[in-house]
């Protein structure tokens, strides 16, 4: 998704003006610019993958899965693709049109390159707690993340995922992480386990229709 938080046009561009028609193609061309949104880690002290928020907020209340990836082996070096940390601001920076002149879809590309990193990287503070970074591209179909995966973490789950997962990384280098939740003097957190350790815990949620949480902190083996 493309968020352009403000724009100011000149009045020649006004709806029911006969400029209007080019603003529309500006954003057909706009939209045109795909995104990939990621999450980095917050420090040392707390992983992406551990963060309560983003589980919550992006993986359908913590049934989805988390693709952790090494940024070195991902392939940014192109022309086509802008990558960077999104920039958090009290007040996102206006995109103004005024003394522009537009006699093409090369000249729309070229202003809006002229300000990717507006466009694409700015973000309201309000968003900070994503830790967001994006990759943008208007010509490559698709990146992709086969050599770059390391983990994949599945939190609390007692069934689909868990195998399906388990099954995809057979026989790969990709660690399998299990999730769950652990409590400690610093207070509530995501702890993971490794893939023996989480294939007995599927075994005996499989076993067992109830399993207490002093069963799952009880556990080995959690990093």
């Amino acid at each position: 998704m493309i968020q352009v938080y403000s724009v100011t046009f000149p009045k020649e561009y006004e709806p029911n003006s006969k400029g209007f028609p080019f603003i529309k193609h500006f954003f057909d061309i706009l939209f045109g610019y795909r995104q990939i949104s990621l999450c980095m880690d917050y420090g040392q002290d707390l992983k992406g993958y551990a963060s309560p928020m983003m589980w919550g907020q992006y993986a359908n209340s913590s049934k989805g899965v988390c693709i952790e990836l090494d940024s070195d082996k991902l392939d940014l070096d192109n022309s086509h693709i802008w990558s960077d940390k999104v920039d958090y601001l009290e007040q996102v920076r206006e995109i103004v049109f005024d003394n522009c002149v537009f006699q093409n879809d090369n000249d729309i590309n070229r202003f809006i390159e002229e300000r990717i990193s507006d466009i694409f990287f700015k973000k309201h503070y309000h968003w900070k707690n994503e830790n967001e970074y994006r990759i943008i591209s208007n010509k490559e179909e698709f990146l992709s993340i086969k050599d770059a995966i390391t983990a994949i973490y599945v939190p609390k789950d007692t069934g689909y995922a868990f195998r399906v997962v388990d099954k995809m990384i057979e026989g790969s280098n990709v660690k399998f992480r299990y999730l769950v939740p652990t409590i400690s003097k610093g207070g509530r957190k995501l702890s993971c386990m490794d893939v023996e350790t989480a294939r007995r815990c599927q075994r005996q949620f499989e076993e067992k229709k109830t399993y207490t949480t002093k069963e799952i902190l009880g556990l080995n083996d959690i990093d």
